[in-house]
């Protein structure tokens, strides 16, 4: 995650970069809209932007 902030901040994203913070957004979202726990929106927010699942096929 360290690596996909830095591309960020520098703006040289790569997908999986953008895949992480959809992924930070969309859980946000059911944490703080619809309640949830971590838990539960984090493994929601995989079923769209799983940054682990891409990030081990990426390597």
């Amino acid at each position: 995650m360290a690596r996909s902030l830095q591309r960020l901040y520098l703006g040289c994203p790569s997908t999986i970069d953008l895949i992480m913070v959809q992924h930070e957004a969309l859980e946000h979202f059911y944490m703080n809209h619809c309640h949830f726990d971590y838990s539960v929106a984090h493994r929601l927010a995989n079923v769209d932007y799983n940054y682990e699942e891409f990030r081990d096929e990426t390597n």
